[in-house]
């Protein structure tokens, strides 16, 4: 099968601060640790962490880069695919959840669909 390259999050985390008040569902999971940043950055910062060397060029270019999910009815703002496996012999990209590959806002935007 596959796995991804070890990959140091570190430096990516510092540049962000800590989020602590979570909603208990949420804080009892262990999968995952929250951060936030200012708008203008956190996309050049999620596809700086997930940028992996050996991984990155073999997925098709219109896959790359960090996707604004405009829309989306749910809270979930901004993606990142690059990350994957890509079967070119099916065309089916295989995306792992990973640190950075996924971002929700810190607030309920104005004009949220959906109560935000």
């Amino acid at each position: 099968w596959w796995t991804l390259p070890a990959l140091d999050t570190a430096p990516f985390r510092e540049r962000l601060d800590p989020v602590d008040d979570l909603p208990e569902w949420f804080s009892s999971q262990v999968f995952a640790t929250v951060g936030e940043g200012p708008a203008r950055e956190v996309p050049r910062l999620m596809y700086e962490a997930t940028k992996i060397p050996g991984v990155f060029e073999h997925v098709p270019e219109k896959l790359r880069g960090v996707f604004w999910m405009r829309g989306n009815g749910i809270a979930e703002e901004l993606a990142v695919l690059h990350t994957g496996l890509w079967a070119e012999d099916t065309k089916t990209l295989m995306a792992p959840q990973m640190p950075f590959s996924w971002a929700w806002p810190s607030g309920i935007p104005a004009r949220a669909p959906y109560l935000g």
